[in-house]
């Protein structure tokens, strides 16, 4: 369903939409591609990662606010696929670091480029006050959004 054509749609039914789009559009891309043996959810956390760097199970856990054995779940299915590396601290072994493999990386290049596109397309139609206001909009929501978790 398109909601966008409404005119009668509300800033939630957009917003709401919009989050849709972009999860149907991951999906899209992963599907036509080489990377089809991954869900939207593995994406994301792969992209966590390319951005965190190097991170312990337990933080990872902790900075999207879930329990360290569902991320333990996630990326034994992400090791297992090639897209991760685990490896522990020699000194204390109860300690688990998280980086992307070369798969991994290349994914997340070619998620951020696939962003990317979309971002500036989405933009090209701006002027430099209208980008800045969608940037502020943007924050603000993320603002906001802290305020529920």
């Amino acid at each position: 369903m398109n909601y966008i054509n409404d005119n009668k749609l509300s800033v939630t039914d957009l917003f709401f939409n919009t989050f849709v789009n972009i999860l149907r559009a991951e999906k899209k891309m992963l599907s036509n591609s080489e990377y089809n043996d991954l869900s939207p959810k593995d994406l994301h956390l792969i992209h966590l990662i390319g951005k965190m760097g190097t991170i312990t199970v337990s933080n990872l856990a902790s900075s999207i606010g879930t329990t360290k054995s569902t991320i333990t779940k996630s990326i034994n299915i992400l090791f297992k696929k090639g897209y991760v590396i685990r490896r522990r601290n020699l000194s204390d072994r109860r300690y688990v670091y998280i980086s992307l493999s070369k798969k991994g990386i290349t994914l997340f290049n070619i998620n951020d480029k696939f962003h990317d596109q979309i971002i500036n397309k989405l933009l090209e139609e701006f002027n430099e006050r209208e980008k800045e206001k969608f940037k502020n909009g943007i924050l603000s929501i993320n603002t906001e959004l802290l305020n529920y978790i």
